[in-house]
């Protein structure tokens, strides 16, 4: 081939002439004559106009919905309900401190709780200092303790003689 020196990457055909290379780059010396331009150029022609900044748009909207939907909006339900148990406080109630600490209400202020958190020891804690409302037993669930699923011995898959074969 009659292209010394020509850049093994650029892909050249006999009838290509040399053009003068711009900043000394070698791969710009030959362009095919017959090839289509291609590149950007065409590409930035082809798309509508105002096509690509709309979408960007609707995408980042949308990005926008999704996080409000899934992490603000759960959030602020869960603050009204910590709000809701902090005003809702009264004395006599067991309750379970951000700390750790098990404490029955002993008395209620206007932003602070006095807890006893075993007999005879007192602290006082701040209403956001309370995770949450320690239900009291058996209130809300009036299945018999030898209904429930985690009673000893309501093995119902077992028969009763102990070999464990099922009939």
């Amino acid at each position: 081939m009659g292209n010394a020196g020509a850049c093994p990457f650029v892909p050249t055909r006999r009838d290509a002439e040399p053009q003068p290379a711009e900043g000394g780059a070698a791969a710009a010396k030959y362009i095919r004559k017959d090839a289509p331009v291609q590149g950007n150029i065409i590409l930035a022609q082809s798309a509508p106009a105002g096509s690509g900044t709309m979408q960007s748009i609707l995408m980042i909207a949308l990005l926008v919905i999704v996080f409000w939907l899934l992490i603000i909006r759960p959030q602020q339900r869960r603050r009204k309900q910590h709000m809701e148990m902090q005003s809702g406080l009264r004395p006599g109630q067991e309750v379970l401190t951000q700390a750790g600490f098990y404490g029955t209400i002993v008395e209620v202020r206007d932003n602070e709780v006095e807890l006893e958190i075993s007999p005879g020891s007192r602290i006082r804690i701040l209403k956001a200092g309370i995770a949450e409302v320690v239900p009291e037993p058996g209130a809300g669930d009036d299945t018999p303790v030898e209904d429930r699923p985690d009673f000893p011995g309501s093995d119902s898959d077992s028969d009763s003689d102990g070999s464990g074969d099922k009939k």
